[in-house]
């Protein structure tokens, strides 16, 4: 089964509660174990993620812009859950295929505002989570869920951002832009102790605005 500490977190960064966890920082941690921030602090004073997008030129930012969901994957998320857990009792396989669509499902309508090596993805109820894609590994004293660390990485057109637990529950969220810019694949991965080789699922996205709105007016459905 999925740990509770990666029950907990992997629901804060996939519902409002996770734009306070990272976006804020936390305390350092007990025991003389320091935990960073989401995002360092520009030059200038100012947090990075918040800076006006310029009119640079789109491959200097290529992950910023709006998208939407082509099509949903709940019903490939519980085949290939039901698939892993076909060794388990009922009772046990359903608690399984609940926790992982939880972790595994993603939202239809997004933006990505990115500013160099910041990236700052926008949801449409207005929480903001921002990822400081340098490649170093970031712990974080999660309420309730202990022990957090997190690496994001940016290679030319794309974001991977890895979620580690002490108890060995993975999560890998992967943002790839089309080399047409166009559509933008979204891969999450996701493995713990008893399922250790990782159920992934892909969706793709289509580019409804080369900006990245935080408001999303005229996106939502009536």
């Amino acid at each position: 089964m999925l740990s509770r500490p990666f029950r907990i977190a992997a629901r804060l960064l996939l519902v409002p509660l996770c734009a306070a966890a990272l976006g804020q920082g936390v305390r350092e941690a007990a025991g003389g174990t320091t935990v960073a921030k989401a995002a360092e602090p520009a030059a200038d004073g100012a947090h990075a993620s918040a800076r006006v997008q310029t009119d640079e030129p789109a491959d200097s930012n290529p992950l910023t812009g709006t998208y939407r969901e082509l099509e949903s994957k709940d019903e490939e998320i519980g085949r290939k859950v039901l698939a892993e857990t076909a060794h388990l009792e009922r009772d046990e396989r359903e608690k399984f295929a609940r926790e992982f669509h939880r972790v595994l499902s993603a939202e239809p309508l997004f933006a990505i505002e990115q500013y160099e090596t910041t990236v700052t993805i926008n949801y449409p109820t207005g929480r903001r989570v921002p990822f400081e894609a340098d490649g170093k590994v970031r712990r974080f004293r999660v309420k309730g869920a202990g022990l957090l660390e997190l690496r994001a990485s940016l290679e030319g057109r794309r974001l991977v951002v890895d979620f580690a637990w002490p108890e060995g529950d993975r999560l890998r969220l992967t943002y790839e832009k089309s080399a047409d810019g166009r559509r933008l694949t979204f891969t999450r991965s996701a493995a713990s102790r008893a399922v250790p080789l990782p159920v992934t699922v892909s969706s793709q996205y289509e580019v409804v605005s080369p900006k990245a709105t935080r408001t999303f007016a005229g996106l939502l459905p009536r």
